[in-house]
């Protein structure tokens, strides 16, 4: 009997070691040589599972191998801060800051060494790192791009770059598709192995999706070892290492296409090529299926989504049933239902929870009502409660918008929204007492196209997801993806002539911000942009490319005479940017709301802040910026208000002008994505602005007809079919002023974030009534 246990066990083993799941096993086919097991990075910030960020060497030779010539070098892209961020953005020689540590003692055969790296002061860690082998004062960056490379003297031993282009040629192969560290993941060897290629040899775990009923286990097999621990076991995984791969969220009648989650609640990674998902009519569409890719792998916590159209071509039904099966055919999960659901199917919590019918859906992301990290607020950052009124009134009690609702601007009086799903996006005039009314031409609204759709008006177009207004009226829209191509992430800036006639709008500049912003998932990119006025930010802003306060004057080439603020939704960051005319890009700043996650911007000027707003998967929290000219800039966490129901995706953020304000509040608009009716709300933010009818530095909105002069005004070029060119200039030479075509000529008052000079224009636009005035009844005089 015990030599019948001794072989199942062998077997067993045999069986993980083929199969490449569990992680942490036995160290077949080992190195012969020391090898990075592990790196994680918690940034030095916020809520982190571990109590330190650290470096995890492993030792897989049967032999004791002394560190007395080995070091470590470490390198990010981040600004140097108070010595403990490594690295900087590249500079001008192509070269880049490296921290260096060198090593000692020894690690025996098949032990782990640990390197302690900074303590994460903030941290409410799920794992205490109270024994290491070696401490460094080094804060490892969680959404930086960063390299660790293991020497020997001068020879590399072993590498990990989470960039696409290396600081140096590491010889490692591909970087790991995560791209970027988060706070929630870390870089883990699969089985010991080193091809060198890091894309097959590192998975990565994500500590904060993983199941309640999992963690321990989890913990147990992947937390960092030290010497502490001593020599690896098959035990050391701690728990069972058998996949648990579950159907996580449904979607069978209310998206573009039809789709199933699947979601990894285990402990281990998981080779899902081949997979493939069936009705429940699997003999007719045996032949209608199109496996997973080969050298795809789930790790824990990660979701997949098997798609119409890309995975399987027959439509999910009512009532139906979804089950996958692995490459052998043998079914690995199954869901029924027996009517469609109102919104989508999924589980609550990921992984573990009961399925229930969630209006708003989460693919390829947590399900709302999972708990995530950005539900806590950092502690490090002061929260406020909302600085105004807790009411909250809706513009769209009967469906008048569509069900993608995203961007929200205020200009010149007027509020710009815009739709993700189909590029579209409307205009309303605001009264002067608040009230909103569709803006002669946008009753049904106007559609952006890519310069490349322009003779195709089928193409589904840009996922605009962020609108914003230039000085001049021109409209800029953000767009994270082309919904021709849903699954690829495409990060672009689109600019349009709002009053150019017709129902498409073919962009007539687009800027490409995709390969200078951190590598995120199609549906993480950009979701906000903001124009903001030179006169708001010189001086103002911290230019990381000249280590100084911004100056404009140091970009001769830039359009529209302000900076493009963006947000990325994956990591709440945002980042400035110079546009160019040429249709090329500087990035000029990059700055941590520390909120987690974003959704919109808006450039109060009023205040002089730039608000960065989140939506329900961070609590519908905002941060207050405030520009100081240097490095740091100072940052306030805003509450939402009391009658704005948190759990709702709200995406769009705008402040109304001040000159608006009425009893000490202003309007504030927001927009709600995935609802019919009740998208576009309204609140109030306090504001202390006082109208003073005898000083016409302070005038409220106008609500009377400038006298236009057509014969002057600088045509914007051909927002039609007939534009194309990617990245050309509508209107020829640089410095030549350009603006958009007239319409109906409306006086706006001035936007929150705009620094236009209204008084002038409108002393010179009464100016010239009363001469054509005089003329007039000069005129008949003589007549």
């Amino acid at each position: 009997m015990k030599n019948l246990k001794k072989i199942m066990v062998v077997l067993f083993a045999m069986l993980l070691a083929v199969t490449s799941l569990p992680v942490g096993t036995a160290y077949a086919a080992a190195p012969d040589h020391i090898v990075i097991n592990q790196i994680y990075g918690g940034g030095g910030k916020g809520k982190t599972p571990f109590s330190n960020s650290f470096i995890e060497l492993y030792n897989p030779t049967d032999s004791e191998i002394s560190l007395s010539d080995y070091r470590i070098t470490y390198s990010s892209n981040r600004e140097n801060q108070d010595g403990k961020h490594a690295g900087s953005t590249w500079q001008s020689d192509g070269t880049v800051e490296v921290k260096e540590l060198s090593l000692a003692g020894s690690i025996p055969a098949k032990c782990s060494y640990l390197i302690r790296c900074a303590a994460e002061d903030t941290s409410v860690a799920v794992v205490s790192l109270d024994q290491a082998d070696m401490d460094w004062n080094q804060v490892i960056d969680n959404d930086q791009s960063v390299e660790v490379i293991l020497y020997k003297g001068t020879d590399k031993i072993d590498a990990i770059s989470t960039r696409t282009t290396d600081f140096q040629d590491i010889g490692e192969g591909s970087a790991p598709a995560t791209t970027d560290i988060s706070k929630q993941k870390s870089l883990r060897r699969t089985n010991f192995a080193d091809t060198d290629n890091n894309v097959a040899d590192f998975c990565l775990l994500v500590w904060n999706n993983i199941a309640e009923a999992e963690k321990e286990a989890f913990i147990a097999a992947n937390r960092p070892r030290s010497l502490a621990d001593g020599a690896w076991t098959e035990d050391t995984t701690g728990g069972s290492a058998e996949p648990q791969i579950v159907i996580n969220e449904v979607e069978s009648n209310g998206d573009v296409t039809d789709w199933v989650e699947i979601y990894n609640a285990g402990i281990t990674p998981v080779d899902i090529s081949g997979w493939y998902m069936l009705d429940n009519d699997p003999v007719k569409h045996a032949k209608d299926v199109t496996p997973v890719a080969e050298g795809t792998v789930l790790n824990p916590g990660e979701y997949y989504v098997f798609d119409q159209n890309i995975h399987f071509s027959f439509g999910l039904g009512n009532p139906d049933q979804a089950t996958v099966f692995n490459k052998d055919g043998v079914k690995i999960a199954e869901y029924a239902w027996e009517n469609h659901a109102n919104g989508v199917y999924a589980r609550i919590p990921d992984g573990t929870g009961e399925f229930q019918d969630v209006e708003v859906s989460t693919k390829g992301t947590a399900n709302q009502g999972t708990e995530d990290e950005g539900n806590t607020e950092d502690p490090s950052v002061e929260t406020i409660e909302w600085p105004g009124k807790g009411e909250i009134t809706v513009f769209d009690k009967e469906p008048t918008f569509l069900e993608d609702a995203s961007g929200l601007d205020f200009y010149n009086g007027q509020l710009y929204a815009v739709d993700n799903g189909t590029g579209k996006f409307w205009i309303l005039d605001v009264a002067e007492d608040g009230t909103l009314s569709f803006a002669k031409g946008f009753e049904n609204g106007k559609r952006v196209r890519f310069q490349k759709d322009a003779e195709n008006p089928d193409a589904p177009g840009p996922d605009t997801e962020g609108i914003t207004v230039d000085g001049n009226g021109f409209v800029y829209v953000a767009s994270e993806r082309d919904n021709n191509a849903k699954g690829v992430n495409y990060n672009t800036i689109l600019k349009v002539d709002p009053n150019a006639e017709g129902y498409d709008l073919t962009a007539l500049q687009e800027w490409d911000l995709t390969a200078s912003l951190p590598q995120v998932s199609a549906n993480m990119g950009i979701e906000a942009v903001e124009w903001v006025s030179y006169a708001n930010v010189e001086g103002k802003l911290w230019d990381q490319n000249t280590k100084a306060a911004f100056d404009p004057a140091l970009y001769p080439n830039a359009v529209a005479e302000g900076v493009f603020f963006v947000a990325l939704e994956d990591n709440g960051h945002v980042y400035a940017y110079i546009l160019n005319q040429d249709g090329s890009v500087v990035q000029i700043a990059d700055i941590d709301s520390k909120l987690g996650g974003a959704m919109a911007l808006d450039y109060d000027t009023y205040e002089d802040v730039l608000w960065v707003v989140a939506d329900n998967g961070y609590g519908n929290r905002a941060a207050k910026v405030t520009l100081t000219g240097q490095e740091t800039v100072k940052i306030v966490h805003v509450a939402p208000p009391s009658g704005l129901d948190v759990a709702k995706n709200n995406e769009g953020f705008a402040i109304a002008d001040a000159s608006y304000t009425k009893d000490g509040q202003r309007p504030v608009y927001r927009f709600e994505d995935g609802v019919k009716s009740g998208a576009l709300k309204i609140g109030s933010l306090a504001c202390d602005y006082k109208e003073n009818t005898e000083d016409p530095e302070n005038p409220g909105p106008s609500t009377e007809d400038p006298v236009k002069d057509p014969e002057n005004t600088p045509d914007p070029g051909n927002s039609g079919a007939n534009n194309s060119g990617a990245g050309s200039s509508a209107n020829g030479q640089a410095g030549q002023k350009e603006v958009p075509s007239q319409n109906d000529g409306t006086v706006r008052a001035a936007k929150t974030g705009d620094g236009a000079d209204l008084n002038l224009w409108v002393l010179l636009s009464v100016g010239s009534f009363l001469i054509f005035c005089v003329a007039v009844m000069r005129m008949l005089k003589y007549r």
